[in-house]
């Protein structure tokens, strides 16, 4: 019977490991959470038919639009999935930068950053589009309430819905049908973004020939779409050919109905679809492609341009806002697989010159150039504490000092442009309770000299400047327009009204404005391509300049060489590139007259003949009941231990993600186990009872991270044995032997923490100061005496600074890191031991940008009257070696990275290998440092593992093996020691 139990904890310990594997957030997202808002958030609450939604409680007004958006467009989706959507919460988070929405299930909950996105974006409200998207999603888990997974729920709570996510659908599925859904029922959306499958254009008309599986699980060398946009290419395959609207919800029915039936994934394709999802690839691509070739014919033959750099990019490397200044060189924003952000100057010869480490793409605006030389941005900087805080500021760089000057502080502060008399810049401002202003800052020291609201309660996207006009493309519900407004009219505070409106609200982009002459250039996709052109304010010329098969980006035109610097992409990345004015398009355009996008269009009239969409008179009398809600205070403390999953068996959540066992039944064994954690995501519980071996056990995992310093705590009951611990000393080595007794042992362990963040201008640093306490009744016996009662208070801090990790390399490429640490233990006698730790490292180039060298040192000092070791070693043991206690002792390591990119290969439909990682190592120590009676140790070898997918699971696993040869003490002789290694990332 015990040997049952015990293989049924094995099954259930892969099954949980498994959908903790499983290839898309959603389905990890049954213990997911995206981080802390401040503490000092008051916190606000109101409900409406179908939706709940929680929000600091300044933004009521807000909080409505987005109940407003999800109750209007709920008909739309749920039609589509032939479910009834089910009553969800939605949390708003406004305090941080970053735009995006999730879906996440145990609890339940949409968690949404409500800022919108500064950069790019959608010609529509970003309230709208999360409602469009995110809806989806929430009627795709839907179905993971129903069939055989509605009986799971009594069973495992809402976790159950994650474990069925991750037995199916892959990631590209359940993004794919959103993109659909956001497509369908709007004017915009990414299925009528050129930009969205640019990568996939590029790829099959650049003759690439991928698998289905590269593009899936991606590459270390060539770029590999999103799941977003495999799945929109997947999405529009399947439904072309089976012309069955409802086939995505059918095939989920399927999936969590039809569990018993192994073969279900492939089945429930082809009965829905009429194909497999590898034969929809393959149609797919032949489909697109033809697409793609009649397109590319029709748009003629692409405008000369100049490449100006000469570096080889072997790997897929991106560049943005290319600036000629006048000392002759180009700077650019440069980033790739093997490359971290970084600001660079390309000479006349096409050489690059790396200048300083710069934030990544996604947290700075594009460059802008000043009279005088400088180049300024906007930068999203991380709040010191919460996850979920950042500030925008200005920052400005000197060519000529190659300094960095911060213009604003605390600011939420995006896109800056430049006056050219160079004294004033404009910029646009988020507000936390929504909306947007045009902002006039002084460049001397940051002083908000004026602010306008937004036209039409728009999103002001990027603005310029030509004399004492101001120029501003902006989104509004009706898409994207072009407004101007005059410094004067801003000066005698005539507001809003005020504004020009020069590009009436259409449906396609208007980005990254720049100077022309007395004209205006831009990038906009007005002809299915994102292209250059400029608009004439004296006028309303609007002109097509460039015409490129992929796309061409971030323009700035120098007027002295009367030359256009943009960037340029295939297949590789974005490239620096410009073109002489007299060999541009010059092609005479209108914004009325807008590329149709075939599928999207095709698509959308489908849609359009199965869902009837609300009323006018039904969106008014919503828009009326909304209104009259009333705002309730949400209480944090009675959300605080929120039970959303429970299991007949005990198994260890934070033991699986870490893969941190000593035994199997630490990650799961029979028994029964209760998960909390509250809507916010700061609180989280797991109480549990196992059984095994005879032991019936208790356990307990809390961590809060709601105020400034976060607190873990956690206690295991009878786990195991009490011990009785002998500690000896043979030939200057002390050992500890294990006696067993019959009585329970119980362990204790709590820590508080700060997590810092101290990053910067692309580089990532922090400090983590720490204190913990843990506990444990074993009894300790060394010299003569017994320690009962065994305790140590440990206290410590951390600290790093380095460089980010590029994708293909396995180190940062330079970067140091220190931990200090001390411990002290007490038990029943009045002697005491005292730890001191210290580790060193740092991160050196290797002979090639993937590979790399780390250097480490590492001390701990251990003092007790002769009890040494009653407190756990902090240094590690060089490699292969048993654990030793350890007193006076220093180590020294040095460890190589040398990943090996095997082409991504793939023996069967089953594997998908991407490289291979060594890492040679040698390891130095000494202890007893100070006395006679030292002790060497000494080892070396290597570790091997290979990366990829294994058993078409979709998180990117390692497994290997770690060779180490070591000088055994005793014996004087090299062994040699072989260790299983494996990680994995989701």
């Amino acid at each position: 019977m015990k040997k049952t139990f015990h293989r049924l904890a094995k099954i259930a310990a892969a099954i949980i490991l498994l959908t903790a594997l499983a290839p898309c957030r959603q389905a990890m997202a049954q213990y997911y959470t995206i981080g802390s808002d401040p503490s000092f958030v008051q916190w606000n609450k109101m409900k409406s038919a179908h939706f709940s939604i929680v929000y600091p409680n300044y933004m009521d007004s807000v909080a409505k639009v987005y109940l407003y958006n999800f109750e209007r467009n709920r008909k739309l989706t749920n039609e589509g999935m032939g479910v009834e959507m089910v009553n969800i919460p939605i949390v708003l988070h406004p305090y941080t930068s970053l735009s995006n929405g999730t879906v996440v299930w145990a609890p339940k909950r949409v968690d949404l950053l409500s800022t919108p996105e500064f950069k790019g974006g959608y010609g529509q409200s970003w309230e709208t589009q999360l409602s469009l998207h995110e809806a989806r999603h929430i009627d795709q888990m839907t179905h993971y309430t129903k069939g055989f997974f509605k009986f799971l729920y009594y069973l495992m709570g809402e976790q159950s819905s994650g474990l069925g996510v991750g037995m199916y659908p892959s990631g590209w599925f359940l993004e794919g049908d959103a993109v659909q859904n956001e497509t369908n029922f709007s004017n915009t959306g990414r299925g009528r973004d050129p930009d969205f499958l640019m990568d996939i254009k590029a790829s099959i008309m650049e003759g690439e020939n991928r698998s289905y599986d590269n593009w899936r699980y991606g590459s270390y060398r060539n770029y590999a779409p999103n799941k977003y946009t495999l799945g929109y290419l997947m999405h529009s395959t399947a439904l072309y050919y089976s012309d069955n609207y409802y086939y995505p919800g059918e095939i989920l029915k399927a999936w969590t109905h039809e569990v018993w039936n192994l073969g279900i994934y492939n089945v429930a394709f082809m009965r829905y679809s009429n194909n497999t999802a590898r034969k929809h690839f393959r149609s797919g691509i032949k489909l697109f492609r033809e697409y793609f070739r009649q397109d590319l014919e029709q748009r003629g033959p692409a405008n000369y341009t100049e490449w100006l750099s000469n570096n080889p990019n072997n790997y897929y490397t991106t560049y943005h806002s290319p600036i000629a200044l006048p000392d002759g060189k180009v700077y650019a924003v440069k980033a790739g697989y093997e490359d971290y952000s970084q600001l660079i100057s390309i000479d006349a010869d096409g050489n690059e010159k790396l200048l300083r480490p710069f934030a990544a793409s996604g947290r700075v605006s594009q460059l802008k150039a000043s009279s005088d030389h400088s180049l300024m941005w906007s930068e999203i900087i991380p709040d010191e504490r919460w996850e979920l805080q950042d500030n925008s500021i200005i920052r400005e760089y000197d060519i000529n000092t190659r300094k960095v000057r911060n213009i604003t502080h605390g600011t939420r502060y995006y896109n800056p442009a430049v006056t050219f008399a160079g004294d004033l810049i404009s910029v646009t401002e988020y507000p936390l309770e929504g909306g947007s202003n045009l902002v006039i800052i002084s460049r001397k020291d940051g002083h908000k000299e004026a602010t306008v609201r937004a036209p039409n309660n728009g999103q002001i996207k990027h603005t310029v400047w030509i004399g004492d006009n101001m120029y501003a493309g902006v989104v509004t519900d009706d898409g994207w327009g072009l407004y101007s407004i005059n410094l004067q009219d801003i000066s005698l505070g005539k507001g809003v009204d005020a504004w020009r409106c020069e590009i009436p609200d259409q449906t396609r982009t208007i980005l990254n404005l720049s100077n022309y002459g007395d004209d205006i250039v831009f990038q906009t996709d007005l002809d299915g391509v994102t292209n250059l052109y400029s608009y004439s304010p004296a006028t309303g010329a609007v002109t097509k300049l460039t015409n490129v098969p992929y796309g061409a980006f971030s323009p700035y035109y120098d007027d002295e060489s009367r030359m256009l610097y943009y960037t340029y992409y295939d297949n590789k990345g974005y490239h620096p590139v410009r073109t002489p004015v007299d060999s541009l398009v010059n092609k005479t355009a209108s914004m009325d007259e807008p590329y149709k996008f075939y599928f999207a269009e095709y698509f959308a009239d489908m849609a359009a003949s199965h869902v009837t969409p609300m009323t006018q008179e039904e969106q008014a009398l919503l828009k009326d009941s909304i209104e009259a809600l009333q705002p309730k205070h949400f209480s944090k403390t009675a959300d605080f231990f929120h039970i959303h999953s429970w299991a007949p068996l005990y198994f260890s959540v934070n033991r699986i993600m870490n893969l941190s066992y000593e035994h199997y039944y630490q990650l799961a064994a029979p028994g029964a186990t209760i998960l909390m954690q509250n809507l916010l995501g700061t609180a989280e519980t797991q109480i549990g009872y196992s059984y095994h071996h005879g032991f019936h056990a208790g356990h307990l995992h809390f961590v809060y991270n709601g105020l400034y310093p976060a607190f873990e705590l956690a206690a295991d009951y009878n786990d195991r044995n009490k011990h009785i611990i002998h500690v000896t000393e043979k030939d200057g080595i002390m050992s500890a032997t294990v006696d067993t007794t019959r009585k329970a042992a119980l362990e204790l362990a709590s820590k508080m923490y700060v997590p810092i963040n101290l990053g910067r201008s692309g580089i990532n640093s922090g400090l983590i100061p720490e204190i913990a306490f843990n506990y444990t009744n074993d009894v300790i016996e060394a010299a003569g005496q017994k320690i009962h009662y065994n305790m140590d208070f440990q206290y410590g801090i951390r600290y790093y600074r380095m460089l980010p990790m590029t994708k293909t390399a396995l180190m940062p490429r330079l970067g140091i890191g220190l931990e200090l640490r001390g411990s002290y233990a007490k038990g029943n006698l009045n002697n005491s031991g005292v730890l001191g730790y210290m580790h060193a490292y740092g991160y050196l180039p290797g002979i090639t940008k993937q590979q790399g060298i780390k250097l480490s040192a590492e001390y701990q000092y251990q003092t007790g009257d002769g009890n040494n070791g009653s407190i756990t070693n902090l240094a590690k043991m060089p490699r292969g070696y048993q654990s030793y206690i350890l007193r006076d002792y220093a180590k020294i390591s040095m460890d190589y990275a040398l990943p090996i990119y095997i082409g991504d290969f793939q023996p069967t439909t089953l594997f998908y290998f991407m490289r291979i990682n060594l890492i040679p190592f040698i390891d130095c120590a000494i202890d007893n440092l100070r006395s006679d009676n030292k002790v060497h140790l000494w080892s070396y070898g290597t570790s091997a593992t290979l990366q990829g997918h294994f058993f078409r699971i979709g998180a990117e696993l390692q497994l290997g093996v770690r060779w180490s040869r070591y000088l055994d003490v005793p014996t004087g002789l090299w062994k040699n020691n072989f260790q299983f290694i494996t990680s994995y990332s989701l």
